[in-house]
């Protein structure tokens, strides 16, 4: 409990999926952060940068492409 009374929320659960995912994109320095399992604000962009190096379409989907060229 924090110090005024409130729960903190619980922390997410990681996700072993974006745990291979983050750890790929930080092998190709793509993402930076730490690997948490969680798909966060800089696992997206990082997906992004990646996808744009690749010339894939910008968004933050890791589509079986993406999967293909970071081999996961």
């Amino acid at each position: 409990m924090e110090k005024n009374g409130i729960a903190a929320p619980a922390p997410a659960a990681k996700d072993p999926e974006v745990v291979k995912l983050q750890e790929a994109l930080k092998a190709k320095n793509f993402y930076k952060g730490d690997i948490t399992g969680v798909k966060d604000d800089a696992t997206d962009a990082a997906i992004k940068a990646f996808k744009v190096a690749n010339k894939l379409p910008a968004d933050s989907v890791p589509g079986p492409k993406v999967k293909e060229l970071l081999g996961i």
